[in-house]
């Protein structure tokens, strides 16, 4: 397998932002939160989000800059890349 295929459903973070590269090819930059809910032994009912940073290309990232706002409801279907992130 060459992708490590993914669908993500959550709410967006944050309004989206539609950048341009030097070429001229527009880049839609996201957050999406994803919360999990369950019942612990005791009965107490637990939450716990993830979140996603997530990139759209070209016509989507138009067209979904278009119509996104800040604490939609969205599904995401793509691939995922994992990155190194070094804190202070």
């Amino acid at each position: 397998m060459s992708q490590s295929a993914i669908t993500v459903t959550g709410n967006l973070t944050a309004a989206p932002q539609l950048t341009f590269t030097s070429a001229g090819t527009a880049k839609l930059a996201f957050g999406v939160a994803v919360n999990y809910f369950w019942n612990d032994a005791d009965g107490a009912r637990q939450e716990r989000t993830s979140f996603f940073n997530c990139v759209a290309w070209k016509q989507v990232a138009e067209d979904a800059a278009a119509i996104l706002e800040k604490g939609m409801c969205v599904v995401v279907n793509g691939r995922l890349e994992q990155r190194t992130y070094h804190d202070k």
